[in-house]
């Protein structure tokens, strides 16, 4: 009986709390104006302007200084991705020929076209939880639920014979986390006109590379 394609969904850690209309124009004002001005200088006044509400329900919503805000726009940014990236492979699993790890890479730069405020922001939250212990834990749930997604595409693929048997899954998905998120940096730094769809490339080249590298050694019949 042949397999139905099921494009994994959002992991419960990334699961994101229900931002109101108006909170959500002041976190995309807030993520638009890091992404044009930086990060450092901006402030709530700035925010309310650009999200065109009074400078009062910004306060009201996140209180009196940055740090609330930053912090709901970390919140924001990482649920919104990975939503934004579960849409994508549940529109990509009803393709033919339909391989879902594959379409995850995909979808990842896809992401990085759209939204590059959304990525540089979260480049930012990967460069705070480097130095903030606290940040380094708010970080984990989004690690493993990106490590875990990856496992079960490897997975899905196995069993519907998209991919060759692999082992070491957990250390395969960790591999190809890293190499993900590389090549995102480096797609997000490089000034060149076609940086993006050259990283995207290399990306899936390497992936695939590696995927090989874990495939199971069938042994020969004597």
């Amino acid at each position: 009986m042949a397999l139905k394609k099921k494009a994994p969904g959002l992991t419960a850690a990334a699961q994101p709390r229900d931002f109101s209309a108006t909170e959500t124009a002041i976190l995309e004002a807030y993520v638009l104006l890091c992404y044009q001005h930086g990060v450092t200088g901006i402030r709530l006044q700035m925010v309310a302007k650009k999200a065109k509400v009074a400078f009062g329900t910004v306060h009201y919503y996140f209180g009196g200084d940055e740090k609330s805000l930053e912090e709901s726009a970390i919140s924001y940014v990482g649920a919104a991705g990975q939503k934004y990236i579960a849409d994508y492979l549940a529109r990509a699993s009803t393709a033919p020929g339909y391989r879902g790890i594959e379409e995850y890479l995909i979808g990842s730069f896809q992401w990085l076209r759209d939204c590059r405020p959304h990525m540089s922001y979260w480049l930012h939250f990967y460069y705070l939880a480097s130095i903030n212990s606290g940040l380094r834990a708010k970080n984990t749930p989004f690690l493993l639920g990106a490590r875990q997604r990856i496992q079960k595409l490897l997975c899905e693929g196995v069993a519907l014979g998209t991919l060759p048997e692999l082992n070491n899954l957990e250390e395969l998905a960790r591999k190809i986390n890293a190499l993900l998120f590389g090549s995102g940096w480096v797609a997000m730094c490089d000034p060149s006109k076609n940086a993006v769809e050259e990283q995207q490339k290399l990306a899936l080249s390497a992936m695939n590379a590696v995927i090989n590298s874990h495939a199971v050694k069938k042994r020969q019949a004597r």
